[in-house]
């Protein structure tokens, strides 16, 4: 079972092969689908998932999520955000 975050994903998609999903909005969370599944926790190091861009004071707002291919996700960062804002790719396995 994944569970739904407060607040709530500004956008998510899942790979192709079924073997993750990404749920973005306050950073990302990238969670894989493999056994055992485990519920979602803040703050926990896990196989399950990864966190990205959520650090408490540093966190990223993410408006959308694309998934390139098997290994790769593409998402772009609110405007807003002079620092960080715009289109990013990234490695996530």
């Amino acid at each position: 079972m994944i569970r739904w975050h407060i607040p709530a994903p500004a956008d998510w998609e899942k790979s192709n092969i079924i073997t993750f999903c990404v749920m973005v909005c306050c950073g990302l969370i990238v969670y894989y689908l493999h056994e055992p599944y485990e519920g979602f926790e803040y703050n926990l190091t896990t196989n399950q998932w990864k966190e990205l861009f959520r650090e408490d004071g540093k966190e990223w707002w993410i408006d959308d999520v694309a998934i390139v291919d098997d290994s790769t996700i593409m998402f772009t960062v609110e405007e807003v955000d002079a620092q960080h804002g715009g289109r990013y790719k990234i490695l996530i396995l």
